[in-house]
């Protein structure tokens, strides 16, 4: 969903956006650029949107696509464990 859509749809969006380059998951593999968008129901706590610029966009992608899918809280999202340092051990400082 894009942030345009959210935010028409009535319900209580936030969006949570940064420039992560200087991140070391990013840094380590020297990418010159990383990003994500996070659309949040703040009334749900779930994620309704996500959006990722970097080589490990379609890691991240698949763990927010699930946590779409099925309802997962953001709350329940910041308790996972990923391996470190991976692009997934960034969700938790994503939301």
């Amino acid at each position: 969903m894009s942030e345009e859509e959210a935010k028409n749809s009535g319900r209580n969006i936030k969006v949570k956006q940064k420039n992560i380059s200087d991140w070391f998951t990013y840094k380590r593999t020297n990418e010159d650029f990383a990003a994500f968008k996070v659309l949040i129901d703040e009334d749900s706590d779930q994620v309704v949107g996500a959006h990722l610029i970097s080589n490990e966009a379609d890691e991240l992608i698949n763990h927010f696509a699930t946590a779409i899918r099925f309802g997962i809280s953001t709350k329940e999202l910041k308790q996972m464990i990923f391996a470190y340092p991976t692009a997934a051990s960034d969700i938790a400082h994503m939301l």
